[in-house]
């Protein structure tokens, strides 16, 4: 096999892979954005209607997440949601005692999308899981262009050296 075609070889791995971590970032990076503009939404009172706490196995260790269900109103207009935090919320135990604040028939301040009242938080701004989605795959795209582009011109140079 041939320098040439073992490098033409690569390129679609190298592809394969850059479309998929773009994917994730793409994911990551909406989150990311949408959790520091949630900081800015209008706020409004709420009610805390339940409040669960829901442990999931993830791998070897524990990781808790928590459900709360809480009513507002905007315009006149009652909604109900069940997001905590702008992405999916887990933690560790200590973390969700932490989140106990939020007992039935408590007040929340919840902060709601001002072009969709619907789409709201009662803790805004991002979380640690925002930032590795964001920033992760963001690197790693640019350690496999630079890979890529290392191959491609040592390729050209041994190409010239015939």
């Amino acid at each position: 096999m041939t320098k040439t075609s073992s490098l033409r070889s690569v390129v679609p791995v190298f592809v394969l892979f850059l479309l998929l971590l773009s994917a994730v970032f793409y994911y990551g990076a909406n989150g990311f954005i949408k959790a520091l503009t949630a900081k800015s939404w209008p706020t409004t009172t709420g009610t805390v209607l339940s409040s669960a706490e829901v442990i999931k196995a993830a791998g070897k260790t524990l990781r808790f997440g928590v459900e709360i269900d809480y009513s507002y109103t905007v315009d006149g207009q009652e909604y109900h949601s069940k997001y905590f935090k702008v992405t999916a919320t887990r933690g560790t135990p200590e973390w969700a005692q932490q989140t106990k604040q939020y007992s039935v028939n408590s007040r929340v301040t919840v902060y709601h999308n001002p072009k969709d009242p619907k789409d709201s938080v009662i803790e805004p701004g991002p979380r640690t899981d925002n930032y590795v989605m964001t920033f992760v795959p963001l690197i790693l795209i640019a350690v496999l262009i630079v890979v890529l582009i290392q191959q491609i011109r040592k390729k050209n140079r041994q190409s010239d050296n015939r």
